[in-house]
């Protein structure tokens, strides 16, 4: 059971917590798993390394490689359905979670200002209201939870961070607008590389006017920003939407 690890949870949703809070595991191993016996439980920080039950899987419930187990809030308002609806009460930290199958402690996060080496992994994990902490990459495991996982909008029961993803940060026109159709537009894109590996280099293309407009990306670093200058001559009078491809 080395395999299943806590992947994302969200203990701090934004406004009232009832139906927002959850845990979503994941098996990170190349061969199925049993949760039969496993439970995940709750700590308060207040009251040190005294742990609760919040669910228990007593039928054997097959996890396959890769996949991952989502554990909801009563009357759950996320859109996608979590194979198990429960009072979970996380509270916002200092306090911890943790997987146990009978005597084994199989993964264990504390987050907020938390102390107590009991209750945490290495050193406690950092917690923003309204944010999930969610582990980069996905099934990280260094046994250290405040370097496994980062604040990360809420994505339960999907990945936490895609390979590649840029994100357009800055955008800018000029002109901003022409009076006339003909008059070339130099178009200034700011972006960052969202995703956890690198952007090997390649064709950035702009779709938009009927036409495609192509620049080079000399490659992006994983976390790194980079800044494309593209031309385009709208053919008509109007607003045109615009799309970056990669």
């Amino acid at each position: 059971m080395g395999n299943l690890v806590i992947n994302e949870f969200l203990p701090d949703p934004q406004g009232a917590d009832s139906g927002q809070e959850f845990v979503e595991l994941l098996n990170t191993g190349s061969e199925d798993l049993d949760l039969q016996n496993v439970s995940l439980e709750f700590a308060n920080g207040i009251e040190g390394a005294v742990w609760s039950a919040r669910w228990s899987c007593l039928e054997s419930t097959i996890l396959p490689a890769g996949q991952r187990f989502l554990i909801v809030d009563r009357n759950w308002l996320g859109e996608i359905p979590g194979q198990v609806e429960i009072w979970l009460g996380l509270q916002n930290g200092p306090d911890a979670i943790r997987l146990v199958c009978l005597d084994q402690v199989l993964d264990m996060v504390g987050y907020g200002p938390l102390t107590d080496h009991q209750m945490m992994e290495g050193n406690p994990a950092t917690i923003t209201p309204g944010l999930a902490l969610a582990r980069r990459p996905d099934g990280n495991d260094t046994d250290n939870n405040a370097s496994d996982f980062v604040d990360h909008t809420p994505t339960p029961g999907q990945p936490n961070f895609l390979p590649f993803a840029l994100e357009l940060t800055g955008l800018v026109m000029n002109p901003p607008s022409a009076d006339r159709p003909g008059v070339r537009i130099t178009i200034t894109a700011e972006m960052r590389n969202a995703g956890t590996e690198d952007l090997p280099p390649g064709p950035l293309v702009l779709v938009g006017f009927d036409l495609e407009h192509e620049t080079w990306l000399d490659g992006c670093l994983a976390g790194e920003e980079r800044t494309v200058t593209l031309f385009v001559t709208p053919p008509e009078r109007g607003s045109w939407p615009l799309v970056l491809e990669r």
